[in-house]
């Protein structure tokens, strides 16, 4: 499900932003159940196993450390903030 905001203080979603949303919603939906995403800095995401994430800390390093990183997405363009 995709929901798009509309009380904001910003410039609403064009045409083509949110058909690129709608593009980035099915592919995420494809995603192997195994993989699970999580953010790498501000760079990008790390892709990692869901199977074992329940085990790792994640943070700081650990999901790498854990051996649970089986690939890294870095300078994909937009900044990934991570909020916790």
């Amino acid at each position: 499900m995709i929901s798009i905001e509309d009380e904001i203080s910003v410039p609403a979603l064009t045409a083509i932003e949110i058909a690129w949303i709608k593009r980035l919603h099915n592919l995420l939906g494809k995603c192997p159940e195994r993989l699970e995403l999580m953010t790498k800095d501000d760079t990008g995401i790390s892709i990692i196993d869901g199977n074992r994430a329940s085990e790792s800390e994640l943070a700081d390093g650990a999901a790498r450390e854990d051996g649970i990183v089986l690939a890294d997405i870095i300078n994909i363009g937009p900044i990934v903030h991570g909020v916790s």
